[in-house]
């Protein structure tokens, strides 16, 4: 992972690399994908969108069971997030 560049605040760094795990999700790429999401958890355990997002990657791979609890953390860090309530049901 690159190191944030100064001129970057955090939001809108994590906003980048959100979306290149979402690149590379939308490739196949479902591994390099996980890493960036994993990345930001890791920087900001609050950033919900990335908890969603491996829940999608996990869904593709058939990791059911690990998809369901990263979309239930999705919606336990913001409780209207409609998306990662339909994934788990």
């Amino acid at each position: 992972m690159q190191k944030k560049p100064e001129s970057l605040d955090e939001k809108t760094y994590f906003t980048v690399i959100n979306t290149l795990g979402t690149v590379y999700y939308q490739t196949g790429y479902y591994n390099n994908a996980r890493k960036q999401f994993l990345y930001i958890i890791k920087m900001d355990p609050g950033y919900y969108q990335a908890y969603y997002n491996i829940g999608l990657v996990n869904e593709k791979l058939k990791e059911i069971k690990l998809a369901i609890e990263s979309f239930k953390k999705a919606s336990e860090l913001k409780p209207d997030f409609v998306d990662a309530y339909y994934h788990v049901g």
